[in-house]
């Protein structure tokens, strides 16, 4: 049941959670965190992630300033 309904989800299984907006205080903290950990290191570093393994990377810094996702 978890790898066919919740981790991987079969093609045509619907998931029950809707997708929802972090609320403005979580987006500021994480800008604010990523702004503390690039200065820490004296540089800018790359944040990106990838939901899963067929898809894109997602650019977190680009998307936390677009306020949507942006591809790396």
């Amino acid at each position: 049941m978890r790898h066919e309904r919740i981790a991987h989800m079969k093609p045509g299984i619907l998931s029950s959670y809707e997708p929802q907006d972090l609320p403005k205080e979580a987006l500021s903290a994480t800008e604010s965190l990523i702004d503390l950990i690039d200065t820490a290191r004296g540089q800018p570093m790359s944040y990106t992630y990838k939901v899963g393994s067929m898809e894109a990377l997602i650019d977190l810094k680009a998307s936390l300033a677009a306020g949507k996702m942006i591809a790396a």
